[in-house]
Formats: structure tokens, sequence, C-alpha cells
């Protein structure tokens, strides 16, 4: 079975050398928010997840995320940033 990452091209083939810190930070606020995830449907704490199973879940959740992708989605990102002339991005490094 082939792992999703052999899957995709790699951040070199992109020109990036590693991922930034902001990547590598939104990552781990995915990874905290579904370690610590409760509502009526689904429960971390009740669950005891295993590393191996929240890894999983969130490997699967970018999945489904990058099979998601919609130009209309990215387009609007994109004006965002335009928009705000990138404050929020500056805002955000300022704290790394």
């Amino acid at each position: 079975m082939a792992n999703f990452s052999d899957q995709l091209p790699t951040l070199k083939s992109f020109g990036f050398e590693s991922p930034s810190l902001l990547i590598d930070a939104a990552i781990c606020d995915l990874l905290a928010a579904v370690s610590h995830f409760s509502d009526e449907d689904f429960d971390t704490d009740w669950l005891n997840l295993s590393e191996n199973e929240l890894e999983f879940i969130v490997i699967e959740l970018l999945k489904a995320l990058t099979e998601q992708l919609k130009g209309e989605t990215l387009r609007l990102l994109l004006q965002k940033i335009r928009l705000d002339d990138f404050e929020f991005l500056k805002e955000m490094k300022e704290d790394f």
C-alpha cells in the first residue's frame, strides 16, 4: 500500500526546501484540535486515541481537503490575501 505522501509531488518540485513555520503550525493546530475534539458524535478523551489513530485521522482529513479543492475557494482565499494586503500573514509571522 502506497503512502499518501508517495502519491504527491515533493515540495522541492514546487521550489520549496521545507514547509514554512506557518504550515507546520497549522498542521500542529489541526493535530491539537483533533486530539482535544469532543461533540455528541466523537469524544477523543473517551475514545482514548492512540498516536497512530490520531495521525491517520489527520492524514485522512488532509486527503479529503485535497480531494475537495475548488477553484472558487482558492480564488476567494487569494482575494482575501490580496485585499488584506497580507496583513493577517504579517500578524501570524510576528508570532514566530
